[in-house]
């Protein structure tokens, strides 16, 4: 397995890219469009994206993805607030997210996603979800 990070430029979080096979990847919280260039870059392609919350810094980046066939997935708690003025994208004049998410997560709930185990847990704090 191999987990890669791709640094930000400018305003964002760190994103990750997960693959065991060289091939297919996990994307977690792509802050900007331009993540996408660098898994192409690195010959990837994306399968799913996890958001490990919804502010607009950690998610900017996932409508790419989700247009070229990655499955949004977050915690349950979380989908709610998609697309809501909660992702705070308005405080910054940054524009509002244009995503869906298609599958959730309960606490403490496995899912195999390109042949890794990848285990949720809740840990609201810094936002509901």
């Amino acid at each position: 397995m191999q987990i890669i990070k791709i640094y930000p430029k400018g305003f964002g979080s760190n994103a990750y890219l997960i693959t065991k096979d060289g091939q297919n990847a996990i994307v977690i919280d792509p802050s900007t469009p331009r993540v996408f260039d660098e898994v192409t870059k690195r010959g990837l392609t994306a399968q799913f994206v996890l958001l490990t919350h919804f502010h607009f810094d950690h998610t900017a980046g996932v409508e790419i993805f989700q247009t070229n066939g990655a499955k949004v997935v977050c915690m349950q708690e979380a989908k709610a607030h998609i697309g809501t003025k909660a992702d705070c994208s308005w405080a910054f004049g940054a524009p509002p997210a244009e995503y869906s998410v298609d599958d959730t997560f309960l606490d403490n709930e496995s899912k195999t996603l390109c042949g890794i185990k990848v285990t949720a847990w809740h840990t609201p704090g810094h936002t509901e979800g």
